[in-house]
């Protein structure tokens, strides 16, 4: 390992704020990202050369030294695994050229920065593991990257600390999944619904334009169930969010509302650009009957009720209710059929 130009590093007045020793399981991944270069750095202060050496040597995350002008002169056994690089084809080779591209120049003005600043630990990552390593065979990688600054022979030199976090990132889009999906049909849920709605609803506004919500519920769907079974009820809901979502546009807001009914928010839509796309999930609801397990035709179809926003004043919540009356108007004149509500 090339570690020459860093043995006899001096410590710059580096403040370390946590101690090294704690697991990595009680610290936010921030906070552990900063605790192997304060480790690194104490020990260079504290002439553990040697020491340094086998730490550097025996991490299982990438640790890379850089130089003012970001040539790269320490490069771990770790950082030739994540990426794909022999140390003998990096040492000497800028540091972006372990980036993607459209990530250098954000990468360069981070790094500047942090060297002419008077900090001496900074975790450039950020919180959604969104920056990225390239490695040599072209790959892309999600990387969370901390960087402590020391001194070697009077120069200065910035050691980084790079964890591959794929699996975080996965883990978060999971818990994303669990908070923001309905499990069963894949449409979004109640809450991000809301979430989702209420920007629409702030951007309608200052643009003084219009949305209208259509509220869905399946005909007789409870009898469906007593008689078929739960599990071709389940069918039916996945069947019908699959038929909202291609037949609605990538601008709409589709969630289960709970149950057998479901909501859409179509932005810029008046009520009657939005009863004729209510009437054409109808046809298809309609016209798309499927077999249940033991190959009997099941045929279904969906009421709607639809509701247009009045304006600024008029809360979301509200514009829902009179989308529910609607709806309720609908199934009560005979179902499979949408009604607008005119108030």
């Amino acid at each position: 390992m090339h570690t020459g130009r860093l043995e006899k590093a001096e410590l710059s007045d580096a403040k370390v704020s946590r101690p090294w020793g704690r697991s990595w399981g009680k610290w936010n991944l921030m906070t552990a990202m900063l605790e192997m270069p304060a480790l690194l750095t104490n020990l260079l202060a504290e002439g553990s050369c040697e020491l340094f050496r086998e730490v550097v040597a025996a991490s299982a995350d990438a640790i890379i030294g850089v130089e003012a002008d970001q040539r790269i002169v320490l490069f771990n056994q770790a950082a030739e695994v994540m990426f794909q690089y022999p140390q003998s084809a990096i040492l000497g080779r800028p540091l972006s050229d372990l980036l993607p591209m459209e990530a250098r120049i954000g990468h360069d003005r981070h790094v500047r920065a942090f060297a002419e600043s008077e900090g001496t630990a900074r975790y450039m990552g950020n919180r959604s593991g969104e920056l990225k390593g390239l490695r040599a065979d072209g790959s892309v990688i999600p990387v969370a990257i901390s960087i402590q600054r020391v001194s070697a022979g009077g120069r200065p030199v910035m050691i980084a600390h790079i964890r591959e976090i794929s699996h975080h990132v996965q883990m978060k889009e999971k818990l994303v999944q669990l908070a923001y999906v309905d499990p069963l049909t894949r449409a979004l849920n109640r809450r991000a619904f809301f979430e989702r709605a209420a920007s629409v609803q702030e951007a309608c506004s200052e643009a003084n334009e219009y949305y209208t919500i259509l509220m869905m519920d399946l005909d007789h769907f409870k009898r469906l169930n007593d008689t078929h079974g739960h599990v071709v009820g389940d069918i039916v809901l996945k069947n019908f969010a699959e038929i909202c979502q291609n037949g609605l546009r990538a601008e709409d807001i589709f969630a289960r509302w709970g149950g057998e009914e479901f909501i859409a928010l179509l932005p810029q839509t008046g009520r009657r650009s939005a009863a004729a796309i209510a009437r054409r999930l109808i046809s298809s609801v309609r016209n798309h009957p499927f077999r249940d397990e033991s190959g009997n035709r099941v045929s279904q179809t969906v009421s709607i009720g639809a509701a247009s926003w009045h304006g600024p004043g008029e809360t979301l919540d509200e514009v829902i209710n009179r989308a529910d009356r609607a709806l309720y108007a609908a199934k009560g004149s005979g179902r499979n059929r949408v009604v607008s509500d005119l108030s």
